[in-house]
């Protein structure tokens, strides 16, 4: 299930409407100890149970939406909301310094001052890029049994197989 991409997602036609599968959620999150989650009119967020939740638990989002055969079931896994701006901060952040800085540079660069500062800080920078890349590949590594485990409850309470994008 762990894959190069950040928020691995799916889309999958079911049989039925979307009341019956949140109603079908709902029983089933009531009698399950591992999972937690909370069911909406067309949104579904599965989260494992507090007792096994750690820093890096993931989650996983289900939009129904009505669909001509029955339900269309879009999935996307992701980390905690408070993990994923942490993230999102990061790289915005880096993005930001690293347009200042190939701005600035390029001033300097035509005013043929030193660029120590640009030949430094850029692949500093892209270095930065790539080690919040690997910290957020580590956790979701950690994390992976859990996202199996949020997949195989999915795919019970769907009684079908689905495939990660």
């Amino acid at each position: 299930m762990s894959s190069f991409k950040l928020r691995p997602r799916f889309k999958k036609v079911c049989v039925g409407t979307i009341e019956e599968h949140t109603t079908h959620f709902k029983e089933l999150l009531a009698k399950e100890g591992d999972i937690a989650g909370s069911v909406a009119t067309s949104f579904i967020k599965l989260r494992i149970a507090p007792k096994d939740n750690h820093y890096w638990s993931p989650e996983l989002s289900l939009m129904l939406e009505p669909h001509e055969k029955g339900t269309l079931i879009r999935g996307l896994y992701s980390p905690k909301s408070s993990v994923w701006t942490m993230f999102a901060f990061a790289y915005g952040t880096i993005a930001i310094l690293l347009a200042g800085l190939l701005v600035w540079g390029g001033v300097v660069w035509q005013m043929k001052d030193d660029p120590s500062l640009l030949t430094m800080g850029v692949p500093s920078l892209l270095g930065a890029g790539i080690v919040v890349y690997m910290i957020a590949q580590f956790g979701q590594k950690i994390g992976a049994e859990q996202m199996f485990t949020l997949h195989h409850f999915f795919e019970d309470a769907i009684k079908e197989r689905v495939h990660i994008d």
